[in-house]
């Protein structure tokens, strides 16, 4: 860091480093400085889904929401993407709000890359009984995302109400081929 103080790389290099040594002060201080060098910038988002966690695990329910709406609002994507939802959907139910399909389009007007975002609107669609639109979110998210099996999981869930048995069948398959031990996926097949 003496050489290159400016190295966002060294200083997320050296917060792995310090989480791996269960240092998780001096690895919030080092991704923190990291973020600050990169700013708003794309390299920010995997260094704010960091910090993100981190304060989950912590008890830091609001710096650990925060952290990942900016992750998610800098381009994070993927399976990180996943994780982020997922915790900041519980980070809203443990404040008494669930998030709504109007929550889920702000993120994907935000960040249209988001597969997370598409996938959980795919189940708030599912959960209105809205199967037209569940299958639409989770189409986006598996073609974003080909490897997530929940996405095919919901997708083969959406055909099924949509009367579409052997499209359902076809979902559930690539679901189990993804991920074998989706027990979900087998109790649809049958």
């Amino acid at each position: 860091l003496a050489l290159m103080p400016n190295s966002w790389i060294i200083r997320n290099e050296l917060g792995e480093a310090y989480l791996k040594a269960g240092r998780h002060l001096d690895a919030i201080n080092v991704y923190s400085e990291s973020a600050r060098i990169t700013g708003d910038s794309h390299h920010s988002a995997e260094t704010f889904y960091i910090l993100g966690v981190i304060y989950w695990k912590a008890d830091e329910k609001d710096q650990s929401l925060s952290s990942l709406t900016k992750a998610l609002s800098l381009g994070l994507t993927g399976v990180k993407s996943h994780i982020a939802h997922s915790i900041i959907a519980d980070g809203h139910k443990f404040a008494g709000r669930d998030l709504t399909t109007d929550d889920y389009i702000r993120a994907i007007n935000i960040n249209p890359q988001d597969t997370g975002a598409y996938y959980y609107l795919g189940n708030k669609y599912y959960d209105l009984g809205e199967y037209l639109n569940a299958f639409g979110s989770y189409e986006i998210a598996s073609l974003q995302h080909p490897d997530h099996a929940l996405s095919h999981l919901g997708k083969g869930k959406s055909f099924y109400h949509l009367g579409n048995i052997s499209d359902a069948i076809g979902s559930f398959e690539q679901s189990i081929l993804r991920q074998p031990d989706l027990i979900e996926a087998h109790y649809h097949l049958g």
